[in-house]
């Protein structure tokens, strides 16, 4: 089957879907950090385009769906925000740009660590490498990287201080035949009971379409990629939708159920989905 098949076959199983708003912080969504619980309280990190610039801020829940820029804390310049919790650190990981004359020439993830409310810049990676963190087992990081030339990468380190862009020499590719043809990136992983990761990623048919959100499993023993679908198409997330998904973030969910955080049309939508890698595994992580 291709991917353009797969669009056409897919038929979408949202459990319920809402819009949410962040208030407080000049410029439209662009992407979120999936929510994490920090001082007993639902924060998320949103990336926002004011027109001219994107920069990402802090926000915490203030009633349900609506979401409030934090006083006082820093403004970043990264796009994609994700933020994982390894061992006793939590990490802030997004995607920033060097310009020369208003023209991009460098592109690097930065990795910032510490409190969840206040991560002090770390590390960062080679350029033009795209980089998202998975907490494995035994304390060991995983890092899954999106080459510019659209093959992904993964490689491991026993910790935190090993992140560097050294280590990224050693990063293999993992087999991409299970893309259906699609091109794309992943953009969150999780270790599963099993020892593989479960992967979302965002996947288009070609380079001028428009982009989906995507599952699939990894084995770091194989390289292998098993069990490719579709989550969630601008579409299936917004009725009219005029472009695709520009980002996605996974949450688990106490119920077994897990919520997906999507932006689409410059919204944050997010939609109540079954768990997209049942079947593999359990995710081992806390459910927020």
């Amino acid at each position: 089957m291709s991917f353009a098949a797969a669009l056409q076959d897919f038929t979408p199983r949202h459990k319920g879907v809402a819009q949410l708003s962040f208030l407080g912080a000049t410029g439209t969504p662009s992407a979120t950090s999936a929510p994490f619980l920090a001082n007993g309280e639902k924060h998320m990190y949103c990336q926002l385009n004011t027109g001219s610039a994107d920069y990402t801020r802090l926000f915490k829940v203030e009633e349900e769906n609506h979401f409030r820029v934090v006083p006082d804390t820093l403004q970043y310049q990264l796009t994609a925000p994700q933020v994982v919790k390894i061992g006793n650190d939590c990490t802030l990981s997004g995607v920033r740009g060097v310009l020369n004359c208003g023209k991009e020439i460098f592109r690097y993830t930065d990795v910032y660590r510490g409190e969840p409310l206040r991560p002090c810049y770390y590390t960062s990676s080679s350029n033009e490498v795209m980089v998202c963190l998975v907490a494995l087992a035994e304390g060991r990081i995983g890092v899954l990287c999106n080459h510019v030339d659209g093959r992904i990468g993964f490689y491991s380190v026993a910790r935190i201080e090993e992140l560097n862009s050294a280590s990224q020499g050693s990063a293999e590719y993992v087999d991409s035949s299970a893309f259906l043809g699609a091109t794309g990136s992943v953009v969150q992983g999780f270790l599963l009971s099993t020892g593989k990761i479960g992967c979302i990623g965002l996947h288009r048919e070609k380079t001028d379409s428009e982009p989906c959100v995507t599952s699939f499993i990894y084995d770091p023993s194989t390289r292998a990629v098993t069990d490719f679908h579709l989550v969630a198409t601008a579409g299936s997330v917004s009725e009219g939708a005029t472009g695709g998904v520009s980002s996605a973030a996974l949450a688990p969910q106490h119920d077994g159920d897990c919520l997906l955080y999507c932006v689409v049309d410059k919204a944050v939508h997010v939609v109540s989905i079954e768990n997209p890698f049942a079947g593999s595994g359990e995710i081992v992580v806390t459910p927020e």
